[in-house]
């Protein structure tokens, strides 16, 4: 999923887009995987 996003990782597209202040739900509809699951990746 991050792959084509230009990430190595789903941590790192996260991460990137979380320092851009996007919000979760707009990571989540972005990439189309649960708030819930996107945090569990990043660690929250």
């Amino acid at each position: 999923m991050a792959a084509r996003f230009g990430f190595p990782d789903v941590a790192a597209y996260i991460a990137a887009r979380r320092a851009e202040g996007v919000p979760w739900k707009g990571i989540a509809r972005e990439c189309g995987e649960p708030e819930t699951w996107l945090r569990r990746r990043a660690g929250c």
